[in-house]
């Protein structure tokens, strides 16, 4: 049963995303599906390769990483910007300004119009 783990879970958020999203909306979201099943693949390579963890006897094996993990990273990468607000990299959410001074070894850091330093 632990080999179908990843067929579970793939098939759980696929669900989700085809239910709760608009399918021209997940078509939009699919560089960053792809994306993220990219990230997933390349740190489970790295992680595998120095023995950190592994697989054992997994299901549809692509260069020994499980392929519905890949297909689950697709789908999460989905959702999960799907739900993340627009531009949310372009927001700062805190007017702050940090300057650090070398030679004085001193901190000065601005936060909402007040001034600090250390």
């Amino acid at each position: 049963m632990l080999r179908y783990y990843n067929v579970f879970f793939s098939i759980i958020i696929w669900l989700y995303a085809y239910i709760f999203i608009k399918p021209k909306r997940i078509k939009q979201l699919l560089p960053a599906g792809l994306l993220s099943a990219l990230i997933l693949y390349c740190t489970s390579c790295f992680f595998g390769t120095i023995g950190a963890y592994g697989f054992v006897d997994p299901y549809i094996p692509v260069f020994g990483i499980p392929f519905f993990i890949i297909v689950w990273g697709v789908g999460i990468g989905i959702v999960v910007m799907h739900y993340m607000p627009k531009e949310f990299y372009k927001k700062n959410y805190y007017n702050s300004n940090i300057y650090i001074n070398i030679k004085s070894c001193r901190l000065s850091c601005t936060v909402d119009g007040l001034s600090y330093t250390l």
